[in-house]
């Protein structure tokens, strides 16, 4: 069993986390579901993004190794998992630099996506929009028109939220 191999910390964190996840998923959610109307993108992102990763990686670890948690590697973590985030599916900006809509067919909470947050900032915050449209003659692609936003929110915007992480956790590879 793999559970044998694990320190008595890393069990508590792997039970703690467990038990915190179980509660989120089949209380909170609900709840914020009903709470929540997809009109505050802001507060979305904080409860369902910021908010969940403090709780489970920093919280519940610091408690589980009776240990505090130093604000530079939180910072990074969470600047990591932001950045990874952003590349994970369903997509929330069009390509064409369009936000896509909260419909009934639309995943839950697609306002809190750490990509529709970005691209909302993007489009709305820094007022950027139109694109380009791929030449014709490139195959498969060609004619394809491609929005700015679309294009700085899955490029430019991970990228910076990888930076700053990797300035945050210089050594992380190495205490990996």
């Amino acid at each position: 069993m793999v559970l044998k191999f694990l320190d008595k910390s890393e069990k508590k964190y792997i039970v703690y986390s467990a038990v915190f996840s179980i509660l989120y998923f089949f209380i909170a959610i609900p709840i914020f579901s009903k709470w929540l109307d997809d009109s505050n993108i802001f507060l979305e992102f904080l409860i369902l993004n910021v908010g969940f990763l403090f709780i489970i990686q920093i919280f519940m670890k610091s408690i589980a190794s009776n240990s505090k948690p130093k604000a530079k590697n939180v910072l990074g973590l969470l600047f990591l998992f932001l950045a990874l985030s952003c590349w994970s599916v369903p997509l929330s900006i069009q390509m064409d630099g369009s936000l896509s809509v909260p419909s009934e067919n639309s995943p839950r909470f697609i306002l809190g996506a750490t990509d529709y947050f970005g691209g909302y900032v993007i489009s709305k915050v820094l007022h950027v929009s139109g694109g380009f449209t791929i030449p014709a003659f490139i195959p498969y692609i060609g004619g394809t028109f491609i929005g700015w936003v679309f294009l700085i929110t899955y490029t430019l915007f991970p990228m910076i939220l990888l930076f700053i992480s990797s300035r945050l956790l210089k050594n992380f590879v190495s205490n990996v």
